[in-house]
């Protein structure tokens, strides 16, 4: 089979840390073309992230791939970019309200996520698309919560459903990328103890609380490979990726025994936090709130040999130490 005979996966900000590490099992796999969309394929981002394929996969892989710039506010540009597709991995990025602004109805997310379900349903080769999708804060909460960032991506899935498109949720846990530095932060998750004595990772939560994490790229380009071939038996059903239950507290042993978890009052947290993001911390106090955010749709675990493939979390945090720690 020629490389045009393939079928093609479209692969949405595929520069980002959700998507980006999901390239490489994708490509290394040799069974799909990607078509890897991003705003600007003359960026930095992609120049860095051809390099990085160049250096990890064989000769010849890369003729798989190809870049194309997308306008994700644009109907036409998303339409332009999805033809032809067979499959295509969908996300949004999360959008803020201004900080001092009362909560809107919607967020630019959920428009956009409204664009993408439009040019979906244009595809006429399209045979499934994989969707980004969060817990429905509100449902996860008993109402006393919104957490837009979440539910949004869970209210797009819903009207997708509503309007007959093909498609799967793909839920992921905690990023474990959430511990890294993130240029024009406030603050980094890890800072240096206030006593000088190693680190300490400071959160509006108890350290306690056990949640899903997750490698997004590695782990969900790994569940698809399983996930693609039976495609149809998951329709408008919702795959859970992440590697096991871990606490923040297990997190930080992980990174190293001189990194502790404080937990920090409200008031202290806006410093730092969007106001959203605090919502979300919230959220996590709440009992079952990964099931109950989920109850109204089915959910299928990928079997042990695939979870198995995952990255695992505490050699992640070993190995990503210093940069955690802005080493």
């Amino acid at each position: 089979m020629t490389v045009s005979e393939l079928p093609l996966m479209v692969v949405m900000g595929a520069t980002g840390t959700q998507c980006r590490g999901m390239l490489l099992p994708l490509l290394q796999c040799e069974r799909y073309r990607i078509r890897a969309l991003t705003r600007d394929t003359a960026s930095d981002s992609v120049s860095r992230t051809k390099s990085w394929l160049e250096s990890v996969l064989p000769a010849g892989a890369l003729e798989r791939l190809e870049w194309m710039a997308c306008d994700i506010m644009s109907l036409e540009s998303l339409t332009r970019a999805f033809n032809g597709a067979h499959y295509i991995y969908a996300m949004t990025r999360d959008s803020y309200p201004p900080r001092d602004a009362p909560y809107p109805d919607h967020t630019e997310q959920y428009h956009t996520g409204l664009r993408i379900l439009e040019a979906a349903l244009a595809t006429s080769t399209l045979k499934m698309l994989f969707w980004s999708v969060l817990q429905d804060a509100g449902k996860a909460t008993d109402g006393k919560l919104r957490v837009l960032t979440f539910t949004e991506k869970a209210d797009v899935f819903r009207e997708m459903l509503k309007r007959g498109l093909k498609v799967v949720g793909v839920a992921p846990g905690w990023f474990m990328q959430n511990l890294l530095p993130v240029p024009g932060c406030h603050e980094n998750p890890v800072q240096k103890a206030k006593d000088g004595n190693g680190y300490e990772h400071r959160l509006p939560y108890s350290p306690d609380l056990p949640f899903r994490v997750t490698d997004p790229g590695h782990d969900i380009g790994t569940m698809l490979l399983w996930a693609i071939p039976q495609a149809d038996s998951l329709n408008h059903k919702i795959v859970p990726v992440g590697s096991r239950l871990m606490s923040t507290r297990e997190i930080c042993q992980a990174v190293g025994e001189d990194v502790k978890p404080v937990q920090i009052g409200r008031e202290e947290a806006l410093k730092f936090m969007d106001p959203v993001d605090l919502e979300m911390m919230d959220m996590l106090g709440y009992d079952k709130w990964e099931e109950k955010g989920f109850q109204e749709w089915q959910l299928v675990e990928p079997p042990k040999e695939v979870t198995d493939r995952y990255s695992d979390p505490v050699k992640w945090h070993q190995d990503h130490r210093k940069e955690i720690l802005g080493m």
